[in-house]
């Protein structure tokens, strides 16, 4: 029977829910929560990445300005205005 061997070096590593990523979560410290559904804004070198709730565009009337591969997102207004700079 073989064995894998993880190879992973130490600092790269996950610990708990977090693992080595190229974005940096900038969620505010006050809205984050203990498991991993939940609201969040993740910071890239030139963009930002949202995890929230997917709405139907044309539920709230802006089925023409989502285009063929993008999604409509709502998060709580709080976590743009008070995301991490």
């Amino acid at each position: 029977m073989k064995y894998l061997i993880d190879r992973t070096p130490k600092n790269m590593m996950c610990t708990f829910m977090t693992c080595p990523a190229i974005y940096k979560e900038v969620t505010p410290k006050d809205m984050n929560c203990l498991t991993c559904a939940c609201p969040q804004i993740h910071k890239g070198n030139d963009s930002y990445l949202i995890i929230g709730e997917q709405v139907n565009p044309s539920e709230v009337g802006l089925e023409k300005k989502v285009g063929d591969g993008e999604a409509l997102i709502r998060v709580p207004k709080d976590l743009i205005d008070k995301k991490e700079k």
